[in-house]
């Protein structure tokens, strides 16, 4: 790592470096796209939207058998499936989502959905904890939605194999940015009532937003794309493709600090 970008990541404001992050990026799998990707910036090529790695590190990439991996059977994986198929469920066959109250108007308006994110700690027994005290927070959501009468959401993986991986373990979208800390306390006391183990996050909140803004994760992965594009334009190859690969493998997390929600 060069001195000139280590100085220059250090003026970034609220910079703070993450040690033990539960919520997990994966590079090394994607190092060839990334390296392709760093690479024509260097040569000035022109770079499109697709041409982009980092979505998928910001959300993880499941694979078929995760879960067997940490000990979870075929018949597992089907049940999960099934209870996540089921007429409760508005499924697009990726995710499973349960919606309150959907007539009622959206306060942000059509455009933008404010998320809340947690991680579920990937081990075989608290995820079956997880899945079993879902229908305690399905409760919780519900009656909190008709109290405010405001339309909630929450989804979550309808394959075992995704929920493994992805680092979105399950998503809350509303409406309202007066619901920001019940949210925040509906779920704190779900997880800690239930002893379900959540693990550190870059952000806990998000916004999406329709016509060109995107999902959060496309917010960020556009955001990260960007500050590597002008690091590179403004040194080109002063420093070599593995060393920007290095940079942005360390740095990412505070990357994505660096995105408000608003």
């Amino acid at each position: 790592m060069s001195e000139y970008i280590r100085k220059m990541i250090d003026k970034v404001k609220n910079f703070k470096q993450f040690v033990n992050e539960n919520q997990q990026f994966d590079f090394d799998p994607s190092k060839k796209e990334i390296l392709k990707f760093i690479n024509k910036i260097i040569n000035k090529e022109k770079v499109g939207e697709f041409d982009s790695p980092f979505y998928k590190i910001v959300v993880g990439t499941p694979k078929v058998g995760d879960s067997e991996k940490i000990g979870f059977t075929v018949d597992d994986k089907n049940k999960w499936k099934e209870y996540f198929s089921t007429k409760w469920f508005d499924t697009d066959g990726v995710w499973s989502q349960r919606n309150f109250n959907q007539s009622i108007q959206r306060k942000t308006g059509k455009n933008r959905t404010l998320n809340y994110y947690i991680t579920i700690d990937k081990n075989k027994d608290n995820i079956k904890l997880f899945w079993n005290k879902l229908s305690d927070l399905d409760n919780r959501l519900s009656n909190l939605s008709n109290a405010k009468k405001t339309p909630i959401s929450y989804k979550t993986h309808r394959l075992l194999d995704a929920f493994v991986t992805h680092n979105d373990s399950l998503k809350i979208y509303y409406y309202d940015e007066t619901l920001k800390q019940d949210i925040e306390k509906i779920m704190n006391e779900w997880v800690n009532i239930n002893k379900i183990i959540t693990g550190n996050r870059t952000h806990i909140h998000g916004v999406d937003v329709k016509d060109g803004g995107g999902s959060f994760g496309q917010i960020l992965s556009k955001h990260i794309d960007k500050s590597l594009v002008d690091l590179i334009e403004k040194n080109g190859n002063k420093y070599t493709d593995e060393q920007y690969f290095e940079w942005i493998k360390k740095y990412l997390p505070n990357l994505i600090k660096q995105v408000k929600v608003g």
